[in-house]
Order: structure tokens, then sequence, then C-alpha cells
């Protein structure tokens, strides 16, 4: 980067990203004591911006704490910066000196950060795979039923199995529903046996929330013990060719679907049969394929849940929910207008 730099809208962008962590007092901390900002902190922004990485809102916040944090997982708790994150075995609170050893990290490993901008942006974080499959098993109070699970939006494949995350003595959260068959797909798959990935995905959370790590760490495990392996194609394009088992109902989920969301509805509404289509994403994207006005009143930032049944193209059944993320886990919030 050249020309000149307003490291002020990076104390700014800190100050506006300070909500978006209700689950990290860690965040919460450093974004309010670096937005308060001294010369130091503009100096170390200033030298990042000069490499191409100026932070100026808080979706760049959010970049350069992944890519701290995943440093830092790639150290194994070499920096005294560590002791501030749980993740790394760290167990301080956050402080003025947490704020300090942040800036001045930023400062001394600006190649090692610049370094995570080349792993994949997107890292399929097992919590929307949770959030589907509580949703999923919730509508489905009935008769047991054999279900052919397919995630169309994979990378990983974590989000697949995560019907089996803390459950009990190897259970189900699907039970009694028995699950034939577990199928992955995605136009850029990643792959579970990088040792990098696993730190890539804690990256994504904050290192103070023990619950949303060790479902990644759960999740990991299990999708690497069932060996199971994301195969490169589009979600559109495997949804029209899909062939379920024989008498299971296949299952359609993926999440961060975005633009593509009316191009997958077509493909679930041209197909003959039963079929149940799950996506969770922001409600915005929601709004694109859902009438529903709850939905569209939503905050930008809610995450929605959409579960559709369909037959023979129609839709004969639906439940949704939402998680305003300050809430903690969601909120069921029924049916679509309209839909019985």
């Amino acid at each position: 980067m050249t020309g000149w730099y307003d490291a002020s809208a990076t104390l700014r962008a800190f100050a506006a990203a300070t909500p978006d962590y209700p689950t990290s007092a860690l965040y919460r901390a450093l974004c309010r004591g670096i937005a308060q900002g001294s010369y130091a902190e503009r100096e170390a922004f200033e030298s990042l911006a000069a490499r191409g990485w100026p932070v100026e809102d808080p979706v760049d916040v959010d970049e350069l704490f992944r890519a701290v944090h995943y440093t830092l997982l790639q150290r194994r708790g070499r920096d005294e910066l560590a002791h501030y994150y749980a993740s790394v075995g760290g167990r301080l609170g956050p402080d003025a000196r947490a704020q300090q050893l942040f800036i001045e990290f930023v400062r001394d490993h600006r190649t090692l950060l610049l370094d995570t901008r080349l792993l994949p942006r997107e890292a399929n974080d097992p919590e929307p795979g949770w959030r589907m499959l509580n949703v999923l098993a919730a509508y489905a109070e009935r008769a047991p039923m054999d279900l052919d699970l397919l995630n169309v939006h994979a990378r990983a494949g974590v989000e697949v199995v995560t019907d089996l995350v803390g459950q009990p003595a190897g259970g189900s959260l699907l039970s009694p529903h028995r699950v034939v068959r577990r199928r992955c797909f995605d136009p850029a798959p990643q792959r579970l046996a990088d040792p990098r990935l696993r730190d890539w995905l804690i990256a994504h959370c904050p290192p103070d929330d023990a619950e949303r790590w060790d479902r990644i760490h759960e999740s990991v495990d299990r999708a690497m013990a069932l060996e199971v392996v994301v195969g490169q194609a589009d979600a559109v394009g495997v949804v029209q060719r899909l062939r379920p088992m024989d008498g299971a109902v296949p299952v359609v989920f993926g999440s961060d679907l975005g633009p593509q969301l009316p191009s997958l509805e077509v493909a679930i509404r041209s197909r003959t049969g039963r079929s149940i289509w799950l996506v969770d994403d922001h409600a915005p994207y929601l709004s694109q394929i859902s009438s529903d006005a709850k939905i569209a009143r939503l905050d930008g930032q809610a995450r929605v849940t959409l579960l559709r049944e369909y037959l023979d193209g129609q839709v004969i059944g639906s439940l949704w929910g939402a998680d305003w993320i300050v809430g903690g886990w969601m909120a069921l919030r029924g049916s679509e207008d309209g839909v019985a």
C-alpha cells in the first residue's frame, strides 16, 4: 500500500467491532482499549497497512483477530500474549497488559500474520451444522426415518457429523432416526488431514469461547474417524443429480450459500418425491427465498436456520429459528407464514 493512511479509521473500526464479540471478554477488552488509541497503536497499524493490510472496518478487525489467534496456535504458546488465550492454555483475564502485548505481537509478527491471508477465507465451523441438525431434530418428532444426509457446502466436512457431537455414549442428536449415509461436496474442498486446518477452524472463534472450540475439536475428530471425504462439486449440480438411498429421506443442508440460495431452491423444487432442505445463513439472504415478514424484520447479522420439507416440489412443512448472537443458542420461531 502506498500513500497516506488514516490510522484513526483503525481505532474507529475497533470501537465499532466491540459489540460483535458478546461471548469474548478478551476481544471486547481489546476493542475498547485499542479504540482509545495511542501512538503505539497507530504505528503498529500504519506499518501493517503499508504491507497491504489496512484495518478500516469491523470485518478487518475480525480478520486480524483471526490471524493473531491462528498464529498463536501455530506457535504453540511461545509468546507472552498466549497467556491471555485460553485456547492455547492461557489463564489470564484481559487487562491493559493484554492490549500492549497484542499491539507488540501485531508489530513483531507482521509477516506471519500476512501469511494467513493465503489460507482459505472460509472454513466450515461446525456451529451452523449443529444449529441445522438441531432444527431437524425438533422438526422430525415423528415415526423414525432413515436419513440420507447431503452437505452441499461442506468445505472440510465437519458439519455433516455434528449430530454426533456432545451426545452421551456415542448417541446421536437425531435419534431415534437413523442416518444411513453422510456425503459432502464443495467447490473448493479442504483436507482435514492438513494439520493447519484444525488451528484455522479454532481461529475463527474467540479464544475464550471454550464451548465452541471444544465442538470444533470433537467435530474434526469424528469426521476424521469416519473418514469423511469432501467431493469437489457445486451445490446446485449435486442436488440436480441427487439419488438418495432406497427408502431414505434425502436431507440437503448447507450454510453460507448466499447468492446460490435461489438457484438451489429451484433445484430442490424440481425434484420428485420427498426431500428436506436446511439452510443456515444471515437473515437478508434467507429473505431471498422466504416471504415470511418475521424473517425480513430480523437484524441483518442474525443467523437464521430454515427447514423446508418438499413433496414433488411443493412445500408441505416448514420450521425456522434465529440466533440473535447475544442470546446464546437459537430460539425456534415456528413455521413460515402460509406454510403447513
